[in-house]
């Protein structure tokens, strides 16, 4: 919600409560932004904001988000469909907000395992960007849209939309860093989606490829080429280098700082790839070593029902067990089970695959 800081400064509670909404929000405090977003929307509507321009757009969005990481897809629901006659009615100039409500809700539903209708969300967004001859609109919605079935689990909706992406950017006219950029991070999704459809080998290659095309942005110590890289660890594990995995992995870790949200998140990813490495090679108590402070770690920055948090708990519940602790390994899981279940991406595989591994135990 950067935009807010443009507005006049006129009103200096309702500009202030906005600004601690975004706070809470990157924050992850999504009951407190709750609350200040609802405020927001009552005082603000139509006397700082017009009520259907797109900055109060944007305000709506955040609390479909905010809605949906409390577990209250429902609610979301209900708000998206209360709100999106009114932006419909206000015409072409609403396009943007319209396109961003869709485009949240499809994800919302994706997240909870409502596939069809979720692609419809997306097939609207990008018909209404065609509509209008945006193709670029449209190109960059399609690029997000490959991260929302990649990280859900949808590997080979992923892979697809990926496919024909690609070539997209290729022929688009861009600035070359944003060309590269969004090449780069559509390449390391297409490299996680072939890795978990059972062909790592050509995710280590599409990994590669990502990172020499982020890491020719600003160096090696890129956010986007450490991705790229993490990604390609990944992929080696998957596809029996875990040697080669761990060796990168560790290099990571001794070169990036941890004071940051960011930090903090990076650590937790790469911590949980690295035990996937030590589990790979057989080696568990140090993946169990690895594992343990990673979980908290991903649980305070993604979510104790994150995909990727779910998929260290499933790892060291691996290695616990191979470790001759039944017991904990049964704990670990219930948790992560409890957490998946009532989280907002509850429609995750790695949910299922939790419960069959509990069940097997």
């Amino acid at each position: 919600m950067k935009w807010f800081r443009t507005q006049p400064r006129q009103g200096a509670v309702f500009w202030r409560r906005l600004r601690e909404a975004e706070q809470h929000l990157q924050g992850r405090r999504f009951a407190e932004s709750l609350a200040m977003l609802d405020w927001v929307i009552v005082e603000g509507s139509g006397r700082y904001l017009p009520p259907f321009g797109e900055c109060m757009g944007q305000v709506h969005v955040c609390r479909l988000f905010a809605l949906a990481e409390l577990g209250r897809a429902p609610e979301a629901w209900e708000h998206f469909s209360s709100v999106m006659p009114g932006f419909l009615a206000t015409g072409p100039q609403a396009g943007d907000s319209v396109r961003a409500l869709r485009a949240m809700m499809g994800q919302i539903l994706l997240r909870h395992g409502h596939d069809d209708a979720a692609q419809e969300h997306f097939a609207l967004v990008l018909a209404e960007c065609q509509a209008t001859g945006n193709s670029a609109e449209a190109l960059a919605w399609n690029v997000k849209f490959v991260g929302y079935e990649v990280v859900t689990g949808r590997a080979e909706a992923g892979e697809r939309r990926a496919r024909v992406v690609l070539p997209q950017l290729d022929a688009v006219q861009m600035a070359e860093e944003d060309r590269k950029k969004s090449t780069g991070l559509v390449r390391g999704l297409l490299a996680i989606a072939l890795a978990e459809s059972g062909r790592p080998d050509e995710g280590v290659r599409e990994a590669e490829s990502a990172v020499a095309e982020l890491t020719g942005l600003h160096g090696s110590d890129c956010d986007c080429a450490d991705l790229a890289r993490r990604i390609r660890a990944f992929a080696l594990v998957e596809s029996g280098r875990a040697d080669e995995a761990e060796a990168e992995l560790r290099t990571m870790l001794a070169a990036f700082d941890t004071e940051d949200h960011a930090g903090r998140t990076q650590l937790g990813s790469l911590r949980s790839v690295l035990g996937q490495a030590l589990v790979a090679q057989g080696r568990h108590a140090e993946a169990v070593a690895e594992l343990r402070p990673a979980i908290p770690l991903l649980s305070s920055t993604q979510g104790s029902g994150a995909p990727v948090t779910l998929d260290a708990a499933s790892v060291l519940a691996r290695a616990l067990q191979a470790s001759g602790e039944p017991a904990e390994a049964r704990e670990i899981l219930s948790a992560a089970l409890q957490a998946g279940e009532s989280g907002p991406d509850r429609g995750h595989p790695e949910v299922a695959r939790i419960r069959e591994r509990l069940a097997a135990l």
